[in-house]
């Protein structure tokens, strides 16, 4: 689910209830026909994703954001993408695990890095997590990953309140390569 802030108010911007009205493409390297509808479970790391067409209610925009996930690390020593928006190499957003297990999203608007932030935890492979993202635009300090509840941060992160608005598909699963 991802939820953006603004003027006090909460807007939940990713539920289920979006999917059904959309074009959910369901998609495997190891099976390349395209699939629509269902469900799908990930087999394999950063081989299959779901994807949406660019909708503006999986925009990250100007306000703080929460996004929160329930990630599985399917092997060691490979980044995973958990999710991603991308448009082109200077508009996207992409969180990750990396692999040496850290969690890390970063962000880019016109052509710089807008928000990036870095674990601490090595999330172990073989095991569920709930994973959380909230980051605050007016404050680094308050920017961070949650790791099952418990606060996770490396260093000082980016933060800016330049627009994370593009045009690219909303990716679950893997993601291009940056």
């Amino acid at each position: 689910m991802i939820t953006t802030l603004g003027a006090g108010v909460a807007t939940s911007r990713l539920t289920p209830d979006k999917v059904p009205g959309s074009t959910l493409t369901i998609w495997s390297r190891a099976d390349t026909t395209v699939q629509t509808g269902g469900a799908r479970q990930f087999t394999a790391a950063n081989l299959e994703s779901l994807s949406i067409a660019d909708d503006p209610d999986y925009d990250l925009g100007i306000a703080d954001f929460l996004i929160n996930a329930h990630v599985y690390r399917d092997a060691a020593s490979v980044v995973h993408s958990i999710a991603s928006k991308y448009q082109d190499a200077d508009n996207y957003w992409l969180w990750d695990i990396l692999a040496t297990g850290e969690l890390h999203f970063i962000a880019r608007g016109g052509g710089s890095t807008i928000v990036e932030v870095t674990g601490v935890a090595q999330l172990a492979a073989g095991q569920y997590y709930g994973v959380a993202l909230a980051v605050d635009r007016d404050a680094a300090a308050n920017t961070k990953f949650y790791v099952d509840s418990v606060a996770d941060v490396s260093g000082t992160p980016t933060v800016g309140v330049t627009t994370l608005d593009n045009s690219g598909p909303f990716a679950i699963g893997a993601a291009w390569a940056p």
